[in-house]
């Protein structure tokens, strides 16, 4: 038996030392695991994002054509208001106003 300076077992040191090594490829391998599913879920929330916000431009571009298509319904100072100059923002208030009065007529 090989003892060092400190009395130790020099075989156990390097006992300690190859299950240290094990121990470490372990968690690295873990943590590359980690990584890459933390990957494909920060990519799949994305994906989730951007569905929902082509959803939801679909829908707003159905509104937008169907009120087009019925602008005639919207009495004239509300519809002077929803016809703006581009880049402009339309006031929800036009919008739920003018809708609901297309709609009492139309009920």
């Amino acid at each position: 038996m090989s003892l060092t300076p400190g009395g130790r077992d020099i075989g156990m040191v390097h006992i300690e030392l190859a299950e240290l090594k094990r121990r470490t490829e372990d968690l690295d391998a873990r943590l590359r695991r980690l990584d890459a599913d933390h990957a494909a879920l920060q990519l799949q929330q994305q994906r989730g994002e951007l569905a929902r916000g082509n959803r939801l431009r679909r829908r707003i571009a159905t509104f937008a054509e169907r009120a087009a298509g019925s602008d005639a319904a919207i009495p004239g100072p509300a519809r002077g208001r929803l016809i703006m100059r581009p880049g402009a923002r339309l006031d929800s208030d036009v919008v739920t106003d003018s809708v609901s009065a297309a709609w009492r007529r139309s009920g």
